[in-house]
């Protein structure tokens, strides 16, 4: 929770980054603090992959934060797609039980433990879902797909639709499963809107704000204003 009250004055040389302009206006509404955006840093070229065997419609992090509910309800009603779970926080032994149980009703579902090289899953990944259910920051999972021209279709929530832009298909907070699944089945099946959607991710992903020198440059010139001062 933002607290007004452990945050300091105002002061020449204070200066505040929040990883979102979704952020940034939290800090504002809720401190009286303005602030610059400087995006999370992500080496986009550890995640790029040089071809794909789009054979998943891939879900990261199967938690309940992250929509795991939404995204097994997702599955069950496109049974002939080919789905990968694929770990990022560490799962529970409860979380992973219930998973487990869940999964087995679930024949096109496979789950994937963790790795340190997303560029495996990214290999064989046709487009990306994001149900995410709590107001994410940012969304790097999106950009980490998008280098490699993986559509993206997410929650309309927290800072995702900041990320994406017009680049992937967002939807409404309060959209059903179904409403997901028509949409996975019409990016599938429409072969021109699929390369739409990829040059869209692709071109997204190579935004300036999100090159780590461009946010670097920026840093520092905010460090550069605080000494001055």
């Amino acid at each position: 929770m933002l607290d007004r009250g452990i945050w300091p004055r105002p002061h020449p040389r204070l200066k505040f980054v929040t990883n979102s302009e979704f952020i940034a206006s939290r800090v504002r509404n809720h401190l009286g603090l303005e602030s610059t955006v400087i995006y999370p840093v992500i080496r986009l070229e550890s995640y790029k992959v040089s071809s794909r065997v789009p054979e998943f419609i891939t879900f990261v992090n199967p938690v309940r934060e992250k929509g795991v509910d939404l995204a097994l309800e997702i599955a069950a009603r496109v049974p002939k797609r080919r789905f990968l779970f694929v770990e990022s926080w560490r799962v529970g032994e409860k979380e992973r039980r219930r998973l487990q149980e869940d999964l087995k009703q679930l024949s096109n579902v496979t789950f994937a433990p963790w790795t340190n090289d997303m560029r495996t899953v990214y290999s064989r990944t046709a487009l990306l879902i994001v149900p995410s259910q709590w107001e994410e920051a940012f969304a790097r999972v999106a950009l980490e797909a998008q280098v490699s021209g993986i559509p993206v279709v997410a929650r309309d929530i927290g800072g995702i639709g900041e990320v994406l832009r017009e680049s992937g298909i967002l939807l409404p907070q309060n959209a059903a499963a179904e409403a997901w699944a028509q949409t996975i089945e019409r990016l599938l099946s429409d072969q021109s809107f699929y390369a739409a959607c990829s040059a869209a991710a692709s071109i997204n992903a190579a935004r300036p704000e999100f090159n780590p020198k461009h946010q670097m440059d920026r840093f520092l010139a905010i460090v550069r204003e605080c000494i001055s001062k």
